[in-house]
């Protein structure tokens, strides 16, 4: 009982991560784009 628990909060564990991996890549893609954006902008100004 107290194995497949730990191994049910070690899967959780690493979805979390894995979905906040997903998020920090996200907001880095996002950043990216933006500064690409304002660079694009301040050219063509």
């Amino acid at each position: 009982m107290k194995i497949s628990m730990l191994f049910t909060e070690a899967l959780n564990l690493t979805r979390l991560r894995f979905i906040a991996g997903r998020v920090i890549n996200l907001t880095m893609l996002i950043k990216k784009f933006l500064i690409k954006l304002t660079a694009l902008l301040i050219v063509r100004s």
